[in-house]
């Protein structure tokens, strides 16, 4: 085959992405997939920057369990604001009751409880109930890497849907 050397990179990425109707459908549907996608990762940066706004106390974990397979952890946790003694439950940067650890996280954990050594809590100055454990096992990076893929999706698609709507309009009105 060969290569028409006219073709600009434009025209090749629209060609990659929709080369022929069926696949142009397909790119359609894991656009819109990758949307729903997106909407899930933005609300997680949205806790993760509103969490980071709360104030600070200091609290202790007071119980922890593992699901059956040993991968999932929730505890609770007391901390004082003002005097006033709370209990919380949520764990992570997005307030997850049950949260995906490593064997080396269950073992600081357990420590962490066993030792009463305090831990930090994030709470919500207009509500002193809404509180997490802020623990951070590196998900905002791995969150920020597995974006850039939905957020590529969604561009490229839309750049070929663009590219062909200019064709499509051009035809008309020629």
């Amino acid at each position: 085959m060969q290569l028409n050397s006219t073709r600009s990179a434009a025209d090749i990425i629209e060609f990659a992405i929709w080369p022929t109707p069926l696949v142009g459908w397909v790119m359609a549907l894991l656009a819109l997939g990758s949307c729903f996608f997106l909407n899930a990762m933005l609300g997680f940066y949205w806790d993760y920057f509103r969490i980071h706004k709360w104030e600070s106390a200091s609290g202790y974990i007071t119980n922890i369990e593992l699901d059956e397979s040993r991968k999932k952890i929730h505890m609770t946790y007391k901390y004082k604001i003002n005097n006033i003694e709370h209990t919380g439950d949520k764990i992570s940067l997005v307030q997850l009751r049950w949260c995906d650890v490593n064997p080396r996280e269950i073992s600081s954990f357990e420590n962490i409880m066993n030792n009463s050594q305090p831990i930090t809590i994030k709470y919500d100055p207009k509500n002193n109930i809404d509180s997490v454990y802020a623990f951070d096992s590196g998900g905002i990076i791995s969150t920020t890497l597995i974006i850039i893929s939905p957020i590529s999706m969604i561009g490229l698609f839309l750049f070929a849907c663009i590219r062909k709507l200019t064709r499509l309009r051009c035809t008309i009105f020629e």
